[in-house]
């Protein structure tokens, strides 16, 4: 009721208190900037517990995002949903692990080089060179995000190389965690447009009519 009253009623603060005591609600107006800036105690966590539930629903999930303005710069809105829920979350990127993070629901991003990221490292066309190398120094261990820096050091001493390389090496040992890991639901299929965002993050990829609609205008035009 809060969050509607402000953003949706355009009420001050002290409106939304007046009212509320109107109606014999007891409550302090720092409880009320505290549920409307979205502390770690209130309306932030209900979010994360209901996203989290929801993963577990059903087998597929459908994603879309669009750009929105954050204190002037552009930031993106990402939509999750399916027949049950709606959830949007607001972050700076659109890659891959900005994805996966939402996915993990704030669990930490660890990374892991099992049999299923050495398959995505040969889908994102990594050299042999490299794989054989990871193979030798990292076959099924789990790493920290500052200890897959360090291994990235290690193939890549100097910092401006192979920028694009060390991304897909990351993307593909932090979705073999995601896949490995047990405590949060795992998306199994995810529906989405075709953007490169969206690809190699579950085990299937479903297209929405439109973007499905393009192959077959390839294969018949």
């Amino acid at each position: 009721m809060v969050c509607t009253l402000k953003y949706v009623a355009n009420m001050s603060q002290p409106k939304i208190l007046e009212l509320f005591e109107n109606c014999g609600i007891f409550i302090s107006q720092s409880t009320i900037s505290r549920i409307l800036t979205n502390d770690a105690s209130g309306f932030n966590k209900e979010k994360e517990a209901i996203f989290r539930a929801a993963l577990g629903t059903t087998p597929f999930h459908q994603i879309d995002d669009t750009t929105v303005r954050v204190n002037g710069k552009n930031q993106y809105s990402q939509i999750f949903c399916n027949p049950y829920y709606t959830a949007f979350f607001t972050v700076p990127y659109k890659n891959r692990l900005t994805i996966l993070d939402i996915l993990l629901c704030g669990k930490e991003r660890k990374y892991i080089f099992d049999a299923h990221a050495f398959s995505l490292l040969s889908n994102f066309n990594i050299s042999k060179k490299i794989i054989n190398q990871i193979f030798d120094l990292a076959y099924d261990k789990e790493f920290s995000e500052f200890e897959m820096q360090k291994l990235l050091n290690l193939f890549f001493p100097k910092a401006k190389k192979g920028k694009n390389t060390k991304t897909r090496i990351r993307e593909a040992a932090a979705i073999a965690y995601y896949h490995r890991q047990a405590e949060i639901p795992i998306v199994n299929i995810l529906l989405s447009d075709d953007a490169p965002q969206f690809k190699k993050l579950t085990l299937e990829h479903a297209l929405c009519w439109i973007h499905e609609g393009r192959h077959y205008n390839r294969l018949y035009g």
